[in-house]
């Protein structure tokens, strides 16, 4: 074989893998969403290892609402979705007064303010196993995004049926949630 042909070979063999590379980072990009702007990208380290024996002891007490919670109550959240890379949650309208203990319709801006406090708060979400491993990253996202989260507290309290949508990425390669509005 001549060492053009080998050199011709090595080339498509290059672009092969180049190629390759190429649809599996598109695959792994798939299921990525798009920010709204540069400002709602925030990436955080992933959680620790899963292994009982390296993690330390949680620190942060429950939120004093919920420690007279019965243990076989349900939380006031529904989980629509949830695998190992991302977790899609929804409050609805009655569900965020009790999550919140603020009822926000009618209340005014005073209850939005509340509200708003209380999703930024962390311990409003460790007392429930759906969220206790992202609690911190929850609170940061309702901090970070609390001009979003107050115009829909706002519409909430003006009696419009709309909850909140909360999507958590957890994985290797990030940890972060983002809040929108959730019609009905």
């Amino acid at each position: 074989m001549s060492q053009t042909a080998t050199r011709a070979g090595g080339g498509a063999r290059r672009s092969g893998l180049l190629v390759a590379g190429a649809l599996a980072a598109g695959v792994v990009l798939t299921g990525c969403g798009v920010p709204d702007g540069p400002d709602d990208v925030v990436v955080t380290p992933a959680p620790p290892s899963s292994d009982p024996t390296t993690q330390a002891p949680a620190t942060q007490a429950p939120a004093a609402q919920d420690e007279a919670r019965d243990p076989g109550e349900t939380a006031p959240l529904t989980v629509r979705y949830s695998d190992g890379y991302k977790t899609v949650v929804t409050v609805d309208p009655g569900q965020l007064d009790e999550l919140t203990a603020v009822t926000v319709d009618g209340g005014g801006a005073g209850a939005v303010d509340d509200a708003a406090t209380a999703l930024a708060d962390a311990g409003t979400w460790s007392p429930y196993p759906e969220t206790v491993d992202h609690a911190e990253v929850i609170a940061e996202a309702a901090r970070r995004e609390s001009d979003r989260l107050h115009g829909i507290l706002t519409g909430a309290s003006y009696g419009e049926d709309v909850g909140l949508r909360l999507v958590v990425e957890h994985h290797e390669h990030a940890h972060v949630a983002h809040f929108t509005g959730n019609d009905g």
